[in-house]
């Protein structure tokens, strides 16, 4: 009997502009720390591939980076990570459109600045009561530390509180390689880079403004 094989999401790697510097692992760690919103991947034989729209707290942050987070029982993705050893989490930042109107320097095609940063890693999965409460309540702390009066989990009448805990299923990620690309026209002249701050800024979309922001400090440019 043939053995089954094993999917290793930490084997795969992200594609990167050889042309942009590249992030450095500390500017990587304080996106990921500082946007917990994410997708986590996983794949196996057993249980195909799943993809969830979730939260990711710290739990360690020094020379090993480990995550906690949780999703719903009642998603199959819940079930799956039963099978799944490892797996992929894609931070997605602001992106926007450029427009090759805006270039003055030089002709160029369209194209597209962002902000994506991918983590991979190990998953164990979290059940028993103790760990499910402790990772909403830090998750809970995490969401709420910047505020001037935090919200507390023991706020929640009992029964709800109860009934939370029970729905939903806890992981541990423990990351083992980040990679991620700011693109953000390093290839482009100052005229160029200049000239597209202003394109996007132009529009009044949100996120073509946070592009142009994030430009215009990483190039020493006024938005």
């Amino acid at each position: 009997m043939s053995s089954v094989p094993v999917i290793d999401c930490t084997r795969t790697h992200m594609f990167t502009h050889p042309h942009i510097p590249q992030p450095s692992e500390a500017q990587l760690r304080e996106y990921v720390l500082n946007n917990p919103f994410c997708h986590l991947i996983t794949a196996s034989p057993e249980a195909g591939m799943h993809c969830t729209a979730l939260t990711v707290i710290p739990e360690r942050t020094g020379e090993e980076l480990v995550l906690l987070g949780h999703l719903a029982m009642r998603n199959e993705h819940s079930g799956a990570l039963s099978h799944a050893a490892t797996g992929l989490l894609l931070f997605a930042g602001p992106q926007a459109y450029v427009s090759p109107r805006w270039y003055r320097e030089r002709p160029d095609a369209p194209t597209w600045n962002y902000i994506a940063v991918q983590a991979r890693g190990t998953l164990e999965t979290i059940d028993d009561p103790e760990g499910i409460e402790r990772i909403l309540r830090e998750t809970v702390n995490y969401m709420e530390r910047d505020q001037a009066t935090p919200w507390q989990m023991d706020t929640l009448p009992v029964e709800l509180s109860t009934r939370l805990k029970k729905a939903v299923r806890g992981f541990r990620f423990r990351v083992t390689r980040l990679q991620g690309t700011f693109k953000l026209s390093q290839n482009k002249g100052e005229i160029d880079r200049s000239s597209v701050i202003m394109g996007l800024m132009a529009g009044g979309n949100l996120e073509n403004t946070q592009i142009a922001q994030l430009m215009a400090e990483q190039f020493g440019h006024q938005a």
